[in-house]
């Protein structure tokens, strides 16, 4: 996990905690790459706070993390000394899951017992996690829990504005869905900061530097502070050709 603080993560431990208590269920929605993993190894971690409760991690999430769990040596120093010193995998946990048939995902959803499901895609778009919202999000006694930066117009974004009725895709067709569960938004991100990017570019020293996906004025400030670290650096405007041959 990258150190952003402690007090989102805290803030979704406490989400989950409080719902699962109650006797609810909980979805988060997640990226399947990073974003899933983080989750996972936050409520792991925090295992001792949260009743015990399953915890399913489905769709291309629970396959991305397998193959995380084949290349640990490129982890963390911590997740690898765990793994060196006392061969834990730092993705099993007895408590984790995937559900193999639409059969026993029913009967999760359905069941009385708490559940926390982990599943793509993160902004409700499609996936599993369409199909789990609109099975849990009519009861008050269940929580969705959005984590970081959602794109406007999507259902996530809706949601977190207060959306008493949000429209998803079960899979076969389009369906309104009453929203009278509770909705908790937090402020995870995976996208790294400045000083990361830094960082990273000047570990890296390339040759020619390109900077994409950004905001303009954001752009400009890392061209400007890894100015030293690249021979080259292309800020290309929407479009443009770049010749990295020439």
């Amino acid at each position: 996990m990258r150190g952003r603080g402690e007090r989102p993560w805290r803030e979704l431990v406490d989400a989950v905690k409080s719902t699962l208590e109650g006797g609810g269920k909980v979805l988060i929605p997640a990226m399947s790459v990073g974003k899933a993993q983080e989750i996972l190894l936050a409520l792991k971690r925090h295992e001792a706070k949260l009743p015990d409760a399953p915890v399913v991690l489905d769709g291309m999430a629970f396959r991305a993390t397998k193959i995380y769990s084949q290349f640990i040596m490129y982890m963390s120093d911590s997740m690898k000394r765990a793994l060196i010193i006392n061969g834990q995998d730092p993705f099993e946990w007895e408590r984790l899951f995937q559900p193999r048939t639409l059969r026993k995902r029913r009967e999760l959803v359905e069941d009385k017992e708490p559940c926390t499901f982990i599943a793509p895609s993160g902004m409700l778009k499609g996936g599993w996690s369409q199909w789990y919202l609109a099975k849990l999000a009519s009861s008050p006694e269940n929580a969705v829990v959005i984590c970081g930066y959602v794109d406007p117009q999507t259902p996530a974004s809706e949601l977190i504005s207060g959306a008493r009725e949000v429209e998803v895709v079960d899979f076969v067709a389009r369906e309104r869905v009453k929203v009278s569960c509770k909705v908790y938004h937090v402020e995870i991100s995976r996208h790294a900061m400045h000083s990361e990017l830094c960082k990273f570019i000047a570990t890296v020293k390339p040759e020619t530097l390109v900077l994409l996906h950004g905001e303009r004025e954001n752009v400009d400030k890392l061209a400007s502070s890894v100015g030293g670290h690249a021979k080259e650096i292309e800020v290309p405007e929407n479009g443009s050709t770049i010749d990295l041959e020439g």
